[in-house]
């Protein structure tokens, strides 16, 4: 049985540690419907209530235009590792649910030295 209820993600970025970055996205569920989130590790094996989470909270989907409405959130994961992170919106009384990845990494102060590459003929690929 296919639900008529959708949420969607807007495009995402991998953030850097440690810095809030939003999330959001487009329904067609009522405005004012609460959206449940969690963020986890998605090399996380374990599941169930008790599993560790790096952020957990609550969306409101806002009115929008011509039946599709928007919800958006800040977040910022709880964890100084750098690592896959699993997003996961979902709509308690419909079970309407969708996911999503973001990696999260260590920002670098130095500037990363420029590299082109060339092909010749033979297709071979040469760095300089």
């Amino acid at each position: 049985d296919v639900s008529p209820w959708w949420i969607s993600f807007d495009p995402l970025y991998d953030p850097p540690v440690g810095v809030s970055f939003p999330i959001s996205g487009a329904t067609n569920l009522p405005a004012g419907t609460p959206l449940d989130m969690v963020i986890q590790s998605a090399g996380l094996s374990v599941a169930g209530p008790d599993y560790p989470k790096a952020f957990t909270g609550t969306a409101t989907v806002q009115e929008g235009e011509a039946g599709t409405n928007f919800w958006s959130i800040t977040v910022e994961i709880q964890s100084a590792h750098e690592d896959r992170y699993e997003i996961t919106v979902t709509e308690p009384a419909t079970k309407t649910k969708v996911w999503n990845y973001v990696n999260l990494y260590r920002s670098s102060a130095t500037p990363q030295d420029a590299f082109w590459i060339t092909m010749n003929e033979s297709s071979d690929i040469r760095c300089r």
